[in-house]
Protein backbone atom coordinates (compact mmCIF):
# COMPACT_ATOMS: atom_id res chain seq x y z
CA UNK A 1 0.00 0.00 0.00
CA UNK A 2 2.95 2.44 0.56
CA UNK A 3 4.22 1.71 -3.09
CA UNK A 4 0.37 2.84 -3.97
CA UNK A 5 0.61 5.79 -1.95
CA UNK A 6 4.02 6.88 -2.87
CA UNK A 7 2.70 6.86 -6.57
CA UNK A 8 -0.31 8.37 -6.12
CA UNK A 9 1.09 11.40 -3.84
CA UNK A 10 3.89 11.82 -6.92
CA UNK A 11 1.28 12.46 -8.89
CA UNK A 12 -0.82 14.64 -7.13
CA UNK A 13 1.76 16.78 -5.52
CA UNK A 14 2.06 19.01 -8.93
CA UNK A 15 -0.80 20.36 -7.67
CA UNK A 16 -0.08 21.43 -4.19
CA UNK A 17 3.69 23.08 -4.43
CA UNK A 18 3.38 25.14 -1.48
CA UNK A 19 2.52 24.47 2.14
CA UNK A 20 0.48 27.42 3.96
CA UNK A 21 -2.53 26.75 6.16
CA UNK A 22 -6.12 28.28 5.01
CA UNK A 23 -5.12 31.66 5.27
CA UNK A 24 -8.20 33.51 6.94
CA UNK A 25 -8.69 35.99 4.50
CA UNK A 26 -8.69 34.13 1.66
CA UNK A 27 -12.55 34.25 0.47
CA UNK A 28 -12.11 32.96 -3.19
CA UNK A 29 -10.81 29.90 -5.03
CA UNK A 30 -9.88 29.75 -8.66
CA UNK A 31 -10.54 26.71 -11.04
CA UNK A 32 -7.32 25.69 -12.91
CA UNK A 33 -7.44 23.52 -16.25
CA UNK A 34 -5.05 21.56 -15.47
CA UNK A 35 -3.16 18.36 -17.19
CA UNK A 36 -0.92 15.66 -16.48
CA UNK A 37 0.79 13.26 -19.20
CA UNK A 38 1.26 9.59 -18.15
CA UNK A 39 2.87 7.58 -20.84
CA UNK A 40 1.96 9.07 -24.07
CA UNK A 41 -1.73 9.64 -22.60
CA UNK A 42 -2.87 13.31 -21.63
CA UNK A 43 -5.46 14.25 -19.11
CA UNK A 44 -7.10 17.54 -18.99
CA UNK A 45 -9.25 18.14 -15.60
CA UNK A 46 -9.79 21.00 -13.00
CA UNK A 47 -8.65 21.52 -10.36
CA UNK A 48 -9.26 24.64 -7.30
CA UNK A 49 -6.50 26.47 -5.89
CA UNK A 50 -7.37 28.23 -2.71
CA UNK A 51 -4.75 29.80 -0.03
CA UNK A 52 -2.14 29.51 -2.41
CA UNK A 53 -2.37 26.07 -3.07
CA UNK A 54 -4.94 23.86 -5.75
CA UNK A 55 -7.43 20.73 -4.57
CA UNK A 56 -8.26 17.79 -6.65
CA UNK A 57 -10.62 14.88 -6.23
CA UNK A 58 -9.42 11.77 -5.75
CA UNK A 59 -11.14 9.73 -8.37
CA UNK A 60 -9.73 11.92 -10.81
CA UNK A 61 -6.39 10.91 -9.95
CA UNK A 62 -8.22 7.10 -9.60
CA UNK A 63 -9.28 7.24 -13.25
CA UNK A 64 -6.31 8.58 -14.30
CA UNK A 65 -4.19 5.75 -12.64
CA UNK A 66 -6.61 2.79 -13.85
CA UNK A 67 -4.77 1.69 -16.50
CA UNK A 68 -1.63 1.48 -14.57
CA UNK A 69 0.28 -1.49 -12.35
CA UNK A 70 -0.68 1.56 -9.54
CA UNK A 71 -4.54 1.53 -10.26
CA UNK A 72 -6.60 1.67 -6.86
CA UNK A 73 -10.07 1.71 -5.93
CA UNK A 74 -12.33 4.87 -4.51
CA UNK A 75 -15.50 5.12 -2.53
CA UNK A 76 -17.08 7.74 -0.92
CA UNK A 77 -19.41 7.47 1.92
CA UNK A 78 -21.30 10.36 2.49
CA UNK A 79 -22.83 9.87 5.70
CA UNK A 80 -19.60 9.62 7.50
CA UNK A 81 -18.09 11.98 5.28
CA UNK A 82 -15.05 9.64 4.92
CA UNK A 83 -13.11 8.34 1.51
CA UNK A 84 -12.07 4.81 1.21
CA UNK A 85 -9.24 3.82 -0.82
CA UNK A 86 -8.29 0.14 -1.88
CA UNK A 87 -4.81 -0.95 -3.05
CA UNK A 88 -4.34 -2.81 -6.29
CA UNK A 89 -7.99 -3.10 -6.98
CA UNK A 90 -9.31 -1.60 -10.49
CA UNK A 91 -11.74 1.57 -10.21
CA UNK A 92 -14.92 2.18 -11.55
CA UNK A 93 -15.69 4.98 -13.19
CA UNK A 94 -19.46 6.86 -12.02
CA UNK A 95 -19.34 9.32 -14.67
CA UNK A 96 -18.16 13.16 -14.80
CA UNK A 97 -14.23 12.37 -14.49
CA UNK A 98 -12.06 14.84 -15.19
CA UNK A 99 -14.88 17.49 -15.55
CA UNK A 100 -16.67 18.11 -12.47
CA UNK A 101 -20.29 18.31 -12.95
CA UNK A 102 -20.61 21.60 -11.97
CA UNK A 103 -17.35 24.15 -12.09
CA UNK A 104 -20.34 27.12 -12.19
CA UNK A 105 -21.12 27.66 -8.60
CA UNK A 106 -20.00 30.57 -6.90
CA UNK A 107 -19.91 29.40 -3.09
CA UNK A 108 -18.00 26.44 -1.85
CA UNK A 109 -17.94 25.36 1.85
CA UNK A 110 -14.52 24.64 4.00
CA UNK A 111 -15.01 20.78 5.83
CA UNK A 112 -13.36 18.31 6.01
CA UNK A 113 -13.39 14.57 5.44
CA UNK A 114 -11.79 11.54 6.77
CA UNK A 115 -9.64 9.46 4.32
CA UNK A 116 -9.21 6.05 5.08
CA UNK A 117 -5.77 3.88 3.36
CA UNK A 118 -6.12 0.26 5.09
CA UNK A 119 -6.76 0.70 8.89
CA UNK A 120 -5.25 4.22 8.80
CA UNK A 121 -7.59 7.42 8.62
CA UNK A 122 -6.55 10.73 8.00
CA UNK A 123 -8.62 13.99 8.83
CA UNK A 124 -7.70 16.57 6.23
CA UNK A 125 -9.25 20.11 5.24
CA UNK A 126 -11.69 19.76 2.08
CA UNK A 127 -13.54 22.59 0.24
CA UNK A 128 -16.66 21.34 -1.36
CA UNK A 129 -17.94 22.91 -4.21
CA UNK A 130 -21.38 21.64 -5.53
CA UNK A 131 -21.45 18.83 -3.83
CA UNK A 132 -18.23 17.72 -5.04
CA UNK A 133 -15.44 17.33 -2.14
CA UNK A 134 -11.71 18.77 -3.10
CA UNK A 135 -8.98 17.84 -1.31
CA UNK A 136 -5.33 19.53 -0.83
CA UNK A 137 -3.71 16.11 -1.25
CA UNK A 138 -0.07 17.62 0.18
CA UNK A 139 -1.80 16.77 3.65
CA UNK A 140 -1.90 13.42 2.70
CA UNK A 141 1.97 13.10 1.65
CA UNK A 142 2.55 14.94 5.01
CA UNK A 143 0.96 12.34 7.40
CA UNK A 144 2.92 9.71 5.44
CA UNK A 145 6.33 11.35 6.22
CA UNK A 146 7.45 11.62 2.53
CA UNK A 147 9.55 14.28 2.14
CA UNK A 148 8.87 16.52 -1.35
CA UNK A 149 11.48 18.22 -3.07
CA UNK A 150 11.36 20.68 -6.15
CA UNK A 151 13.65 21.78 -8.74
CA UNK A 152 13.25 24.89 -10.48
CA UNK A 153 16.18 23.97 -12.68
CA UNK A 154 13.84 21.21 -14.91
CA UNK A 155 10.69 21.61 -13.50
CA UNK A 156 10.51 18.28 -11.78
CA UNK A 157 9.46 17.48 -8.22
CA UNK A 158 11.45 14.85 -6.36
CA UNK A 159 9.31 12.72 -3.49
CA UNK A 160 10.26 10.77 -1.04
CA UNK A 161 14.07 9.65 -0.16
CA UNK A 162 17.02 6.98 -0.33
CA UNK A 163 15.56 3.76 -2.63
CA UNK A 164 11.88 5.67 -2.56
CA UNK A 165 12.92 8.38 -4.53
CA UNK A 166 11.02 9.10 -7.28
CA UNK A 167 10.72 12.04 -9.76
CA UNK A 168 8.29 13.87 -11.99
CA UNK A 169 8.67 16.36 -14.58
CA UNK A 170 5.67 19.24 -13.88
CA UNK A 171 3.52 21.52 -16.21
CA UNK A 172 1.96 24.79 -15.16
CA UNK A 173 -1.70 24.47 -14.47
CA UNK A 174 -3.84 27.14 -16.22
CA UNK A 175 -6.46 29.37 -14.44
CA UNK A 176 -9.75 29.23 -16.12
CA UNK A 177 -10.99 32.89 -14.88
CA UNK A 178 -13.99 30.76 -13.24
CA UNK A 179 -13.81 31.39 -9.28
CA UNK A 180 -15.89 30.12 -6.26
CA UNK A 181 -16.26 32.20 -3.13
CA UNK A 182 -15.65 29.86 0.11
CA UNK A 183 -17.78 30.21 2.97
CA UNK A 184 -16.26 29.22 6.53
CA UNK A 185 -19.01 27.69 8.24
CA UNK A 186 -17.89 28.80 11.87
CA UNK A 187 -18.60 31.66 11.16
CA UNK A 188 -22.43 33.79 10.81
CA UNK A 189 -23.65 33.44 7.42
CA UNK A 190 -26.62 35.13 5.27
CA UNK A 191 -27.37 34.72 1.68
CA UNK A 192 -28.64 37.86 0.07
CA UNK A 193 -30.76 37.59 -3.31
CA UNK A 194 -31.89 40.68 -5.54
CA UNK A 195 -35.06 39.88 -7.72
CA UNK A 196 -36.80 41.24 -10.76
CA UNK A 197 -33.50 42.95 -12.67
CA UNK A 198 -31.77 43.95 -14.60
CA UNK A 199 -32.86 47.31 -13.74
CA UNK A 200 -31.62 50.58 -14.59
CA UNK A 201 -30.70 50.78 -10.61
CA UNK A 202 -28.81 47.49 -10.69
CA UNK A 203 -25.06 49.01 -11.80
CA UNK A 204 -25.81 51.02 -8.36
CA UNK A 205 -26.37 48.16 -6.58
CA UNK A 206 -23.17 46.54 -8.09
CA UNK A 207 -21.27 49.54 -6.81
CA UNK A 208 -22.46 49.13 -3.29
CA UNK A 209 -21.80 45.66 -3.02
CA UNK A 210 -18.01 45.74 -4.59
CA UNK A 211 -17.55 48.50 -2.11
CA UNK A 212 -18.29 45.74 0.70
CA UNK A 213 -16.95 43.17 -0.81
CA UNK A 214 -20.56 41.29 -0.72
CA UNK A 215 -21.30 38.61 -3.20
CA UNK A 216 -25.46 38.23 -3.84
CA UNK A 217 -27.15 35.91 -6.20
CA UNK A 218 -29.32 37.90 -8.78
CA UNK A 219 -33.02 36.25 -10.13
CA UNK A 220 -33.49 37.46 -13.14
CA UNK A 221 -35.92 38.20 -15.51
CA UNK A 222 -35.28 37.20 -19.37
CA UNK A 223 -37.43 39.74 -20.84
CA UNK A 224 -35.91 42.67 -18.65
CA UNK A 225 -32.29 42.21 -19.91
CA UNK A 226 -32.85 43.78 -23.10
CA UNK A 227 -30.08 46.73 -23.64
CA UNK A 228 -28.50 45.65 -20.08
CA UNK A 229 -26.22 42.64 -21.12
CA UNK A 230 -23.26 44.63 -20.02
CA UNK A 231 -24.85 44.80 -16.78
CA UNK A 232 -25.35 41.27 -16.52
CA UNK A 233 -22.07 40.61 -17.48
CA UNK A 234 -20.82 42.52 -15.00
CA UNK A 235 -22.41 41.05 -12.22
CA UNK A 236 -20.90 38.28 -13.18
CA UNK A 237 -17.85 38.73 -13.61
CA UNK A 238 -17.61 40.46 -10.48
CA UNK A 239 -18.51 36.57 -8.65
CA UNK A 240 -22.21 36.84 -8.26
CA UNK A 241 -24.04 34.32 -9.34
CA UNK A 242 -26.66 35.10 -12.24
CA UNK A 243 -30.47 32.71 -11.91
CA UNK A 244 -33.37 32.20 -13.41
CA UNK A 245 -36.59 34.43 -12.43
CA UNK A 246 -38.77 33.59 -15.59
CA UNK A 247 -38.69 35.02 -18.96
CA UNK A 248 -41.97 37.19 -18.01
CA UNK A 249 -42.68 37.06 -13.96
CA UNK A 250 -45.77 35.15 -14.86
CA UNK A 251 -47.81 33.10 -12.11
CA UNK A 252 -46.86 29.74 -13.13
CA UNK A 253 -49.42 27.63 -11.36
CA UNK A 254 -51.72 29.86 -13.92
CA UNK A 255 -49.86 29.14 -16.80
CA UNK A 256 -49.71 25.64 -19.19
CA UNK A 257 -46.52 22.89 -18.34
CA UNK A 258 -45.10 23.70 -21.65
CA UNK A 259 -45.18 27.75 -20.75
CA UNK A 260 -43.85 26.96 -17.41
CA UNK A 261 -40.57 25.21 -19.48
CA UNK A 262 -40.73 28.18 -22.22
CA UNK A 263 -40.29 30.92 -19.19
CA UNK A 264 -37.45 28.85 -17.91
CA UNK A 265 -35.68 27.69 -20.61
CA UNK A 266 -36.00 31.06 -22.87
CA UNK A 267 -34.60 33.14 -19.91
CA UNK A 268 -31.79 30.07 -19.43
CA UNK A 269 -30.64 30.20 -23.18
CA UNK A 270 -30.33 34.21 -23.34
CA UNK A 271 -28.35 34.18 -19.89
CA UNK A 272 -25.85 31.45 -21.24
CA UNK A 273 -25.33 33.28 -24.37
CA UNK A 274 -24.28 36.51 -22.32
CA UNK A 275 -22.42 34.85 -19.64
CA UNK A 276 -21.35 32.08 -20.90
CA UNK A 277 -22.82 29.73 -18.51
CA UNK A 278 -25.89 28.09 -18.08
CA UNK A 279 -28.12 29.48 -14.63
CA UNK A 280 -28.40 26.24 -11.63
CA UNK A 281 -30.68 28.29 -9.14
CA UNK A 282 -34.36 29.06 -10.38
CA UNK A 283 -36.48 31.17 -8.07
CA UNK A 284 -40.38 31.56 -9.03
CA UNK A 285 -42.11 34.73 -9.15
CA UNK A 286 -44.16 35.82 -5.82
CA UNK A 287 -42.78 32.01 -4.78
CA UNK A 288 -45.72 30.75 -6.30
CA UNK A 289 -45.55 27.02 -7.03
CA UNK A 290 -47.49 23.87 -7.56
CA UNK A 291 -46.75 19.83 -8.56
CA UNK A 292 -46.26 20.89 -12.22
CA UNK A 293 -43.73 23.72 -11.13
CA UNK A 294 -41.39 21.48 -9.18
CA UNK A 295 -41.45 18.70 -11.76
CA UNK A 296 -40.36 20.49 -14.67
CA UNK A 297 -38.10 22.51 -12.41
CA UNK A 298 -36.80 19.01 -11.29
CA UNK A 299 -36.41 18.01 -15.09
CA UNK A 300 -34.22 20.99 -15.86
CA UNK A 301 -31.98 20.65 -12.52
CA UNK A 302 -33.22 23.32 -10.96
CA UNK A 303 -33.24 23.62 -7.46
CA UNK A 304 -36.07 25.82 -6.74
CA UNK A 305 -35.09 28.81 -4.10
CA UNK A 306 -37.25 30.33 -2.00
CA UNK A 307 -35.97 32.64 0.93
CA UNK A 308 -36.10 33.53 4.93
CA UNK A 309 -37.14 37.44 4.68
CA UNK A 310 -38.38 39.17 2.39
CA UNK A 311 -37.31 42.95 3.36
CA UNK A 312 -40.36 43.97 1.45
CA UNK A 313 -38.54 46.85 0.04
CA UNK A 314 -41.17 47.09 -3.19
CA UNK A 315 -43.61 48.36 -0.84
CA UNK A 316 -41.80 50.62 1.34
CA UNK A 317 -39.29 51.82 -1.18
CA UNK A 318 -37.57 53.38 1.94
CA UNK A 319 -33.74 52.39 2.44
CA UNK A 320 -34.07 52.80 6.35
CA UNK A 321 -37.33 50.69 6.79
CA UNK A 322 -35.64 47.98 4.80
CA UNK A 323 -32.24 48.61 7.14
CA UNK A 324 -34.86 48.14 10.05
CA UNK A 325 -36.23 44.60 8.47
CA UNK A 326 -32.81 43.58 8.06
CA UNK A 327 -31.51 44.19 11.60
CA UNK A 328 -34.59 43.39 13.63
CA UNK A 329 -34.64 39.75 12.14
CA UNK A 330 -30.81 38.95 11.20
CA UNK A 331 -30.06 35.63 12.19
CA UNK A 332 -27.61 33.19 10.90
CA UNK A 333 -28.26 30.82 7.42
CA UNK A 334 -30.83 33.28 6.57
CA UNK A 335 -31.46 33.80 3.06
CA UNK A 336 -32.64 37.77 2.08
CA UNK A 337 -34.85 38.84 -0.65
CA UNK A 338 -34.85 41.87 -2.34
Amino acid sequence: MKKLITTLLALIILFALATPAYASGANFATRMDSSITLGETQYNFHTFSFSGQNHIRIRDLAYILSATPMRFSVAWNAASKSVLLGSDLQYVPVGGELSPADTTRLTGTLESADVQIDQHILTIPTINIGGEAFFRLRDIADAFGFSIGWSTANNSIVLGSGANQIEYSVSASQGSGAFVRILDPARPVVALTFDDGPKATTNTVLDILAQHDVQATFFIIGSHIGNRQSTVLRAHNAGHEIANHTWSHARLPNVSTSQISDEIERTNNLIESIIGVRPTLFRAPFGAIDSRVEAVTASLGHPIIRWSLDTRDWETRNADATFNVIMNNVKENLVYSH
